[in-house]
C-alpha cells in the first residue's frame, strides 16, 4: 500500500486522486492484479471489475452474455492463493447475472463464490473484515482503503485492459 522508494504513489485507492492522475500516464504493477490481468491477454475484452464499478460492469456482462459471448471471471487472489473478498465480489456478479438469464452454466468455483456473496450480501465491509487480507490491511492502518473499496457503485466506469494499458470505456474509446 505504501509507495515503493522512488515512486510517487502506492496502491492505496486514496493516492489516486483526480489531481494526482488526471492527464497523466500512470505506471502501476501489483502483486496480484497484474498477473491476473496478464493471464487474460487475448480475450476480446478484459474488464477490471470490483464493487466500486459493480452496476456498469454487470450491465456490460449481461449484454455480452445476451450477445452469445462467453464471460470468465478471474479473481486476482492474494499471493497466488484464494482470497475471500475476491470470491465474494465475483459471487455477486455471478449471482446477479445468472438470475436473469437462462442457459448460464456455473462451474463449482462460480457456485462457491455465489454462496460467499449470499452469506455476506450487502455487508461488504463485513466480508473484508472476515478475510485474511482485509484483517491485515486494517491492522496495518489501511481501514479507509477497505471502506473505499466497499463503496458499491462509487466509480461507475468500465476500465478496459487493451494494448498493455487500462483506460475507461467511453465515447472516445474504441473496443
Amino acid at each position: 500500500m505504501l509507495p515503493i522508494p522512488g515512486f510517487d504513489l502506492g496502491n492505496s485507492p486514496g493516492d489516486f486522486t483526480r489531481e494526482a492522475v488526471e492527464g497523466k500516464t500512470v505506471i502501476m504493477a501489483t502483486t496480484n492484479g497484474t498477473p491476473a490481468i496478464a493471464a487474460a491477454q487475448g480475450a476480446r475484452d478484459v474488464v477490471i471489475a470490483s464493487y466500486v464499478n459493480y452496476t456498469v460492469v454487470l450491465a456490460m456482462m449481461r449484454a455480452a452474455l445476451r450477445g452469445g459471448a462467453d464471460v470468465t471471471l478471474i479473481c486476482a487472489g492474494r499471493d497466488r492463493q484464494f482470497a475471500l473478498e475476491d470470491a465474494g465480489c465475483a459471487g455477486r456478479y455471478v449471482y446477479n447475472v445468472s438470475k436473469r438469464l437462462t442457459g448460464i452454466e456455473l462451474n463449482d468455483a462460480a457456485q462457491a463464490c455465489v454462496l460467499i456473496d449470499r452469506k455476506y450480501g450487502d455487508r461488504v465491509l463485513g466480508l473484508f473484515d472476515a478475510s485474511e487480507h482485509g484483517r491485515a490491511l486494517r491492522g496495518a492502518g489501511f481501514g479507509d482503503d477497505l471502506t473505499a473499496c466497499a463503496a458499491v457503485d462509487s466509480y461507475p466506469v468500465v476500465p478496459l485492459y487493451q494494448d498493455r494499458q487500462i483506460t475507461k470505456l467511453g465515447p472516445d474509446r474504441e473496443r
